[in-house]
């Protein structure tokens, strides 16, 4: 433990590895140690910024990450502890500075889940990254040839959905 002395807290662990927040280097880090032992690395040396609540599936970790320095709102960063390459922000388009938060991550392989308040209205939704998939998902869209009139009123929509998707699914 290249770290003796400083706090360690928050420990979790897989198949291939171990991931705790350390404070050795003066602010809160996310450190790795694989399994068998051989010495360990800190996946985000950024200071000062604070990062927390490790998860970790198999060589995939997963952190809140403050690094924007706005307090309690949050971001998520990943890295993989067989080929390290960071990804923060994990959901780039997400930041609302001063109003959205993102907690309560969790990952499984390649897929990351977390609640996040971006939505407006004070409510929260969950969230899906799928590391390795490069696609975007459809932004659902219509237009309509009439907005108003005396009923009956026939109205036609357009489907400007895009990029377009695999199949419907409606549930009213």
């Amino acid at each position: 433990d290249g770290g003796a002395g400083s706090w360690k807290f928050r420990p979790a662990v897989s198949d291939t590895a171990v991931v705790w927040v350390d404070y050795r280097n003066g602010d809160a880090d996310i450190f790795s140690e694989s399994i068998p032992v051989s010495g360990n690395t800190d996946l985000t040396p950024f200071s000062p910024s604070v990062q927390d609540l490790p998860a970790l599936s198999g060589n995939t970790v997963i952190w809140l990450d403050d690094r924007g320095h706005e307090g309690s709102h949050y971001q998520i960063g990943m890295n993989s502890l067989s080929a390290p390459s960071e990804v923060y922000p994990l959901s780039p388009g997400s930041r609302m500075p001063g109003t959205s938060d993102q907690a309560a991550p969790s990952v499984f392989k390649n897929r990351v889940v977390w609640r996040d308040d971006r939505v407006p209205g004070g409510y929260s939704e969950i969230y899906m990254y799928t590391d390795g998939v490069s696609g975007t998902c459809p932004v659902a869209g219509f237009t309509q040839n009439i907005s108003s009139g005396s009923p009956p009123l026939t109205v036609q929509f357009s489907d400007t959905t895009g990029p377009a998707p695999v199949y419907w699914f409606w549930d009213f």
